[in-house]
């Protein structure tokens, strides 16, 4: 994966994470997205009708954050490409 990639795949994941989790996600669950080359960001509706646009599925590999920690934007989240 090409860094410029990586660097949109970890925005997007970051966003979707927020959206979808009250709190964070748990070991082992898989969380996807969907990428469009021409709108990698989702800065516009153009990724919605891109029909080049890929998901791309990741497994949530572990979460670390202290127990008595309530900012989830403490905690590290280790992701791997599913393939």
């Amino acid at each position: 994966m090409p860094p410029q990639m990586i660097e949109h795949c970890k925005q997007l994941l970051s966003w979707r994470i927020q959206n979808i989790y009250d709190f964070l996600p748990q070991d082992g669950e898989g969380i996807e997205i969907l990428y469009s080359e021409k709108d990698p960001l989702q800065e516009t509706e153009v990724y919605l009708n891109d029909e080049q646009a890929y998901v791309i599925y990741f497994d949530i590999d572990k979460v670390v954050i202290d127990p008595n920690e309530t900012d989830r934007e403490k905690a590290q989240i280790y992701i791997s490409l599913v393939y």
